[in-house]
């Protein structure tokens, strides 16, 4: 009986210091196949239904720096005779107007498109 366990053990180990040929490859690949392909094709699926799952969401942020004058009055005259708050000012409002002119067009351009949802209604 020692002697059959001793002989099963000597079969079953890996031969070492030899090279590995293409049938060994395609052995190794025929014994793993299921452990490679079934994660290699179930991995991109699950990705795809998870991307539906969540909803899209952009977010765009912004930061203007408005810096006063650093060189001297005396050297340079100042360009801007406005205060920091109404040239702020001045700015928000260009930014409002084009907002709001974007979304007016955006609006416009889908009820013009065929087949737009509004076309349904």
């Amino acid at each position: 009986m020692a002697e059959d366990v001793e002989e099963v053990r000597r079969k079953t180990t890996m031969i070492q210091n030899r090279e590995l040929t293409m049938d060994d490859y395609l052995a190794m690949l025929r014994r793993r196949g299921k452990v490679i392909l079934i994660p290699a094709l179930l991995a991109p699926l699950v990705g795809f239904l998870i991307s539906y799952g969540f909803t899209a969401k952009y977010t765009s942020r912004s930061t203007i720096l408005v810096e006063g004058q650093k060189v001297p009055d005396n050297m340079v005259q100042p360009v801007v005779s406005e205060e920091l708050g109404a040239r702020m000012a001045l700015l928000q409002q260009q930014f409002l107007v084009r907002l709001i002119c974007s979304r007016l067009w955006n609006g416009y351009i889908r009820e013009e498109r065929p087949g737009s949802e509004r076309d349904h209604r």
